[in-house]
């Protein structure tokens, strides 16, 4: 259901982008919704999200973005833009809803 593309090593205060890479054959037909974990989000500062979300909400487990759904696509591509707040190992869970997380490490660099 879901693919992610990120940089594994980068620097710290560098922006980096994760590219997500959603099977929409399995998710609701007019909506996305996109889970980060609260240990990521911790962590980076969300510099800008593209396609632009239709709704973003802030929970105990992370945030929630919702985005709508190209109806007769097969794929559905978001980039979000981060910079680390610190150096040091970071591991970050992002979702699609209703499907496992994938769990990812990148190592920030001072």
């Amino acid at each position: 259901t879901l693919q992610v593309d990120y940089d594994r090593f980068l620097h710290y205060h560098a922006p980096t982008t994760l590219v997500l890479t959603i099977n929409t054959a399995q998710v609701d037909k007019q909506r996305i919704r996109v889970r980060l974990s609260q240990d990521y989000v911790d962590s980076v500062e969300v510099r800008r999200i593209q396609p632009e979300p239709v709704e973003s909400t802030v929970g105990q487990e992370g945030v929630l973005i919702t985005f709508d759904r190209e109806p007769d696509a097969k794929q559905a591509k978001i980039t979000l833009h981060v910079e680390h707040q610190d150096p040091g190992n970071v591991t970050g869970g992002i979702g699609v809803e209703g499907h496992e997380p994938a769990v990812f490490n990148q190592f920030v660099y001072p």
